[in-house]
């Protein structure tokens, strides 16, 4: 059995341009893993207990999944360079623990995604490094969804492009997250669809790779082009991120496309009491601290032979 943590993250800024032709719009964004995490436990099947044919047997607790996920998307692209390298994959029996609100602009699916293949490369005990010369995570990433490269880093990193397109930055201050949303699922496509109707796309050339992070976190460089079409949609998610101002957060915005708020805090203390009394006003909410991308390929790859740096 293998224990892996797949991290949340946040957009520090998010910038967003035209729809391309692939229907994906252009972004800058800055995002940053958090120690928010789901966790993926994964073994080999017993052949007795595994029915015939069946590569996969995923069991998802805290949150309903349709059959088809990045998990099983994963998985099943796995099983092909499994083949390609000349390994039969064996069946999986997989139980993810889902700790990360779904439909929030926290990535929890685009991470569990790269758990899963971690898990897959360990368990089927693939070629490292020819899983990174011949770029297959990043191939398989780049096809289940636009965030899922990222994931295979974290840390403090410039997203451009679909957001696919990935560069480490400079590790980002150790600093306390407290984030909050409302009740409720935020569609991608609506919150995109909205930017399209409302607000209409301006061409975007990316931000600059700042050097440090202070300007990010005073508020200059922060902001999120779909924070407005995304309230008009659902106006609480809005109000959460109001409060998380009133509570003394600094630079409280929404993450991706919703339906979760952050604000920066730089007591434990305060941020936890923070976070206690948002559940208390019927809000899911959560303290959590920045993670650099040593910290959260430890957790996602473990020692995996060639794949940690």
């Amino acid at each position: 059995m293998i224990r892996l943590r797949a991290s949340a993250k946040v957009n520090l800024a998010l910038r967003v341009g035209r729809r391309a032709d692939d229907g994906y719009h252009s972004v800058a964004t800055v995002l940053q893993t958090l120690s928010l995490s789901d966790i993926l436990y994964s073994r080999l099947a017993d052949s007795k207990n595994q029915p015939a044919k069946k590569l996969l047997q995923l069991r998802v607790d805290g949150a309903d999944l349709p059959l088809s996920n990045t998990v099983t998307e994963a998985v099943s692209a796995m099983a092909v360079e499994a083949h390609d390298q000349g390994v039969k994959p064996r069946p999986l029996i997989m139980q993810l623990v889902k700790r990360i609100p779904l439909g929030a602009g926290l990535g929890g699916g685009s991470s569990d995604a790269v758990a899963a293949m971690s898990a897959c490369a360990r368990l089927w005990q693939l070629d490292g490094s020819r899983l990174q010369e011949s770029g297959t995570f990043q191939r398989i990433a780049e096809h289940i969804g636009a965030d899922v490269p990222f994931f295979l880093s974290g840390g403090t990193a410039l997203g451009t492009g679909s957001g696919a397109r990935v560069e480490s930055l400079e590790p980002l201050p150790s600093t306390w997250f407290l984030v909050a949303a409302p009740q409720l699922h935020v569609s991608t496509a609506d919150a995109y669809l909205a930017f399209d109707r409302k607000i209409g796309a301006s061409n975007v050339a990316g931000p600059p790779i700042v050097p440090a992070y202070e300007p990010v976190l005073s508020g200059e460089w922060m902001g999120n082009d779909l924070s407005a079409p995304v309230a008009r949609l659902h106006p609480e998610v809005d109000d959460a991120r109001l409060q998380l101002e009133e509570l003394g957060g600094d630079c409280a915005q929404m993450t991706g496309s919703g339906a979760a708020s952050f604000a920066c805090f730089d007591d434990r203390r305060v941020v936890t009491r923070a976070s206690r009394l948002l559940r208390e006003r019927g809000l899911w909410a959560g303290a959590y601290v920045s993670i650099t991308r040593s910290q959260h390929r430890r957790s996602v790859f473990g020692d995996f032979p060639n794949l940690t740096p």
